[in-house]
């Protein structure tokens, strides 16, 4: 297997990774992933906010693309999320094809 390749399996496992993380948190109480807790970042949602943020922020360096990421607002964290690493997904899919 070349370089390319493995770095495309690389990141369909990391996408696929990313998709188990967001199928977890929908299934959990809004006020549980904003609670907080005694874990880096104070709380689940936020910790999910670090990994998007992470990755937008290496994206935005390889490609010079502004992110486009869903507004945060009480009620629909969950679905915020979704489309937001579903963006970030997307164009990191297109950049290293």
């Amino acid at each position: 297997m070349g370089k390319i390749e493995l770095i495309k399996r690389l990141y369909e496992y990391h996408e696929w990774a990313d998709d188990r993380l967001l199928e977890a948190a929908s299934r959990v109480p809004e006020e549980t992933l904003t609670r907080d807790a005694d874990i880096p970042f104070g709380n689940a949602r936020d910790n999910l906010l670090h990994i998007l943020g992470s990755q937008v922020s290496w994206l935005m360096r390889w490609t010079g693309e502004p992110p486009q990421l869903a507004k945060i607002e009480a009620g629909l964290v969950a679905e915020a999320l979704r489309e937001s690493f579903g963006w970030a997904h997307a164009r990191l899919r297109s950049y290293i094809e």
